[in-house]
């Protein structure tokens, strides 16, 4: 499978496969919570927020009969953070 990488969330949402990507973005929200690698919080006063960026990859099969796979990931940008003010 060769994966094609060159994805902008706007092309993911906006494409005719749109149903599949949606699908598995929620997939790896799913798997972060399972894993409990990351949790969703309000955000409190006075601090910043690390942001985050989807990632895209589109794995097509060798021959006409394996299936397409949507691949995504939720990456953190961390390099946002500041020692002893973020952490």
């Amino acid at each position: 499978m060769d994966p094609q990488e060159s994805f902008t969330y706007k092309e993911v949402v906006t494409g005719t496969a749109s149903v599949q990507w949606l699908a598995a973005m929620g997939y790896e929200m799913e798997s972060l919570k399972k894993n409990q690698t990351c949790e969703l919080a309000r955000r409190s006063s006075g601090r910043k927020v690390v942001t985050g960026k989807w990632s895209f990859k589109k794995m097509e099969g060798l021959s006409p009969t394996e299936a397409i796979k949507y691949k995504t990931r939720l990456v953190a940008r961390c390099f946002s953070q500041k020692e002893g003010v973020d952490y």
